[in-house]
């Protein structure tokens, strides 16, 4: 998934104030063949994961830029694929700020089991991306679901995620979380269900609908022609079912860029290895870093330099980051929370990153952030 196919909004209201996306899930379990003709970019085009701690850095910036209302966790890959930077996430959020309105946006596929856990963190909104509401329709929309971690043959997968679908609106109705449900109208292949889709969800409590026109993933901007009439006729049709949410008229949202442009003043990365080949250290195993820039096509190793002793805690990570002042990046294969957060307080990126060191090296200095979540053709 999972760009949301409108703006993640909040399905019990918008209240006043900027809404914060919070793109923490690295991994994709659903890909739809559209995206919403709304988007300025498709899915494919986001940048890739943030560490749970960075999101809560960016979060904080963007509080102290200004009142921001809620934040949502949503993107690049599906928050529940892999549930634990999500549930980190929210979790660090409501320690810093108890009154700030949580929402996060989802496929729906593997949430039902962490309803509970939502409502305890205090979020208040689900967003639900449901595109079809038979398993035909589904194959159509769908070009792969994975609900574990292997392929299964698209008919199988995709009945499974219309399951998950309405067991994750029962769940978070049941713990008294609000479910918007977000539906790409895509003329000739959903169109005819969308009012059963609507009555069904409102059926098992959702509160709210917002039907988006929808291009496929793969047509070039402006290349979709819009049915504005058909379109119209289905959110009426939606509508006499459950409140509908205008995407014409989304929230004001505040997101990361997906590729930083290159910062003069840090033309270098860091890399946590033992042996100068591999990057193959956690951070706090790093007796030495070498640093590397670009030399035409592929990075090359400029200097090593002694990285502070183990201990002293947080004042150890600051001195990090003043040895790291000249560098936009530090690559290893891991790092504890509050290394990544004070770091990225002083602009410098976590990468998690493994194998060569030239390479890991050149794909930092080149794309700015690493690997991202893709939604290929399977």
């Amino acid at each position: 998934m999972s760009h949301p196919s409108s703006p993640p909004c909040m399905a019990s209201g918008r209240t006043p104030g900027k809404r914060v996306v919070l793109p923490v899930a690295p991994r994709q379990n659903v890909c739809a063949g559209y995206t919403s003709a709304n988007l300025a970019h498709p899915a494919s085009e986001q940048g890739p994961a943030l560490h749970p701690a960075e999101a809560l850095t960016f979060l904080e910036r963007a509080m102290a830029e200004g009142p921001v209302a809620a934040a949502v966790v949503a993107g690049p890959g599906e928050p529940f694929a892999d549930f634990e930077p999500t549930l980190n996430t929210l979790a660090m959020i409501r320690d810093r700020h108890p009154e700030l309105q949580l929402g996060v946006s989802s496929s729906g596929l593997g949430l039902a089991p962490h309803a509970e856990a939502l409502a305890k963190l205090g979020v208040a909104d689900v967003t639900l991306a449901i595109h079809a509401k038979t398993v035909d329709t589904a194959r159509t929309v769908y070009r792969w679901v994975r609900p574990g971690k292997k392929t299964v043959p698209l008919h199988l997968a995709v009945e499974t995620l219309l399951e998950s679908q309405a067991e994750a609106i029962r769940a978070l109705v049941a713990v008294g979380v609000a479910v918007k449900v977000d539906v790409l109208f895509i003329p000739g292949v959903n169109d005819n269900e969308i009012e059963e889709l609507a009555k069904f969800a409102a059926g098992l409590g959702a509160s709210a609908i917002c039907l988006a026109p929808a291009r496929p993933v793969d047509a070039p901007d402006g290349a979709c022609c819009i049915d504005a009439a058909a379109l119209d006729r289905a959110r009426k049709a939606a509508a006499a079912h459950l409140p509908l949410v205008d995407p014409t008229q989304p929230c004001e949202l505040i997101e990361p860029t997906g590729e930083a442009p290159m910062d003069e003043s840090r033309p270098y990365v860091a890399v946590a290895t033992g042996d100068g080949l591999e990057v193959n250290l956690h951070l706090g195993q790093a007796q030495t870093l070498l640093i590397y820039e670009m030399r035409g096509r592929d990075a090359g190793m400029v200097e090593a330099r002694h990285a502070p002793p183990a201990g002293g805690a947080d004042d150890r990570w600051e001195a990090l980051s003043d040895l790291l002042s000249d560098c936009r990046a530090v690559l290893a294969v891991s790092a504890g929370a509050n290394p990544v957060r004070i770091l990225a307080e002083h602009g410098i990126r976590v990468i998690r990153a493994s194998g060569d060191v030239r390479e890991a090296a050149t794909a930092a200095l080149t794309l700015g952030d690493g690997p991202e979540p893709s939604c290929p053709k399977d």
